[in-house]
């Protein structure tokens, strides 16, 4: 983890949070453990989690919104 950013937090407590540096979503469990959820991003920007836990977010570098 380098440089996390656009935090949003899931329904158990969960922090989820973009790391633009090394193309990653990553999530911070409510036990304090951190788990990569996505890699190999270009950039990914404006996370948010919806509330059936879908993730959502842009690629700033292609141009693309993305869901998980």
């Amino acid at each position: 983890m380098w440089k996390p950013d656009d935090l949003a937090f899931d329904p158990s407590g969960a922090i989820w949070f973009s790391d633009g540096v090394h193309g990653t979503i990553d999530r911070i469990n409510p036990d304090g453990t951190v788990t990569i959820l996505v890699k190999g991003l270009r950039r990914p920007e404006g996370l948010v989690v919806l509330p059936d836990n879908t993730v959502v977010f842009a690629e700033q570098i292609t141009n693309r919104i993305l869901s998980f």
